[in-house]
């Protein structure tokens, strides 16, 4: 019975890890296509419309929006990962004092 809950356990947690690796290169890969968009939309801008153009600085406030929405997601992401991590770890080291009784 251990050994079979034990397996279950260990293949559920990288089907879980498996689905959460995709998510975390979506979001990265998204944030940077942002990013890079809203560059080129300012670089754009700058040449059309000089330094100071009517449209230059709204694009520079979206593109800093943008930065920071994506470091927030990325402390979030760490943080959950780090949660993971230790869960994981908190339950397998229960587990293994559990056998040694």
């Amino acid at each position: 019975m251990f050994v079979k809950t034990t397996v279950a356990a260990v293949l559920g947690g990288a089907l879980l890890i498996g689905g959460a690796l995709p998510a975390m290169a979506d979001w990265r890969s998204d944030c940077e296509n942002r990013i890079r968009r809203d560059e080129d939309n300012l670089r754009r801008d700058i040449a059309a419309h000089g330094e100071h153009g009517k449209n230059v600085e709204k694009r520079r406030e979206v593109l800093e929006r943008d930065r920071q929405n994506c470091r927030m997601v990325e402390e979030r992401e760490r943080e959950r990962h780090e949660h993971e991590h230790e869960h994981e770890h908190n339950y397998f080291n229960h587990e293994y004092e559990h056998d040694m009784r």
